[in-house]
């Protein structure tokens, strides 16, 4: 493989960020992109980081580049990647948060977020039975402990409104315990997960470099400083949070979202949220990128990079924590358990939600067009949802 600087890295992050579009289908492109097109990576390190982004919380795909910047390059590599691989959803997010809460009372712009809403439930449902497929497999019959899990996660949030995140740290002790009953664990390469692991490549240990530890102390105290400030303590804490427990990715980080700043905080009513998880589609990158709608609802431009800032923090901090010691965190039969537990429990969390979200939402003959006519395209016809969110607004202006 030829050798490639940091800015063919940087260039190619800001590529995929400013074009990619789909949620998990990023991670497809991110592939075409840095191992088969421009040969950023080899294949074998790539694979071996986004195995190791699944298993962590917070954004797979910020994980991912995170980690690749990281093993290439050092802190700077770690840092810069996912910082240039966010930077285009984050203005486009702030530019469509301003326009938003301006002239969102507008009927054309009611009209238009219908469509989308539609369009987000049909979103929620592919996620869900994405994550569904890749947890539960697709041999049959399948693995019983998962769907177990997550119908004890649905039922519970949903007949009983048991806490969310409670719920989350339950369904990783089940995992635990299920997953870790002997003679049961998946055999023929395949883990807990599902994901079939390629071996693993020798990787040079990432020391620190000279200036590497004033790097550390600068972020580690600008987090500080951000948590005396009034207007931002609170988007930073709640925000950290969910990027520090959200497993799975952007789609099952929405329960978490929804349970924090809809029931918890009150920031936002669940039409709102609804809308900026909706203008989230709209723009390229990862779905966290809702967060900088919220945080600018809360404290305006510099709210919604702070929220930016703090939701993808631990994503980029844990998979640097960890890449040097890949190889064990990936073999541990304990830690891939309790993950298999948690994303189980996400399953069922992201089922409940869909059901609330389409109750709100398709509540007209026209929303449920635009929903069916989406359901058709992204899940039976497995086509691009950026062609999707046309359609819907489309549909949604024009019906």
């Amino acid at each position: 493989m030829k050798k490639h600087s940091l800015f063919t890295l940087l260039r190619t992050a800001l590529y995929i960020g400013a074009t990619g579009y789909g949620g998990p289908a990023i991670i497809m492109q991110m592939k075409k992109h840095m191992v088969d097109e421009r040969a950023c990576v080899t294949e074998s390190e790539f694979f071996e980081t986004l195995g190791l982004a699944q298993i962590l919380p917070g954004s797979t795909g910020v994980s991912v580049m995170s980690g690749l910047g990281f093993r290439k390059y050092g802190l700077i590599g770690g840092l810069l990647a996912p910082l240039f691989y966010v930077l285009p959803a984050t203005i486009a997010m702030l530019i469509l948060s301003w326009a938003y809460f301006r002239y969102g009372h507008l009927s054309i712009v009611s009209t238009l977020f219908l469509g989308l809403g539609a369009l987000v439930v049909a979103l929620l449902l592919n996620a869900t039975i994405g994550l569904g497929s890749s947890v539960f497999g697709t041999r049959w019959p399948v693995d019983w402990r998962a769907p177990l899990i997550a119908t004890f996660a649905f039922v519970e949030v949903v007949f009983f409104d048991f806490n969310i995140i409670a719920m989350i740290l339950v369904s990783g002790l089940l995992g635990l315990l299920l997953y870790r009953l002997p003679g049961i664990h998946r055999t023929h390469g395949k883990d807990a997960l599902g994901e079939v692991l390629s071996a693993p490549t020798p990787t040079r240990k990432i020391g620190l470099q000279r200036y590497d530890p004033l790097i550390i102390f600068g972020i580690v105290f600008l987090f500080v400083t951000l948590l005396t400030v009034p207007a931002f303590s609170n988007i930073v804490m709640t925000f950290f949070g969910i990027g520090s427990i959200a497993f799975g990715g952007g789609f099952a980080a929405i329960p978490i979202m929804q349970h924090q700043i809809v029931g918890g905080m009150h920031w936002l009513d669940l039409p709102d949220f609804i809308n900026g998880i909706a203008l989230g589609q709209i723009t390229p990158g990862p779905v966290f990128i809702t967060t900088t709608f919220v945080g600018y609802r809360v404290a305006g431009i510099w709210g919604g990079i702070v929220a930016t800032f703090a939701v993808f923090l631990p994503s980029i901090f844990l998979i640097m924590g960890v890449s040097n010691f890949h190889k064990q965190v990936l073999s541990s039969v304990s830690v891939r358990s309790i993950v298999s537990g948690f994303l189980s429990g996400f399953i069922g969390l992201l089922a409940a939600i869909t059901l609330q979200f389409g109750g709100e939402m398709l509540i007209s003959w026209k929303a449920w067009y635009i929903f069916a006519g989406s359901v058709v395209w992204i899940i039976l016809l497995k086509k691009n949802p950026g062609w999707a969110i046309i359609g819907a607004v489309g549909l949604a202006l024009l019906l």
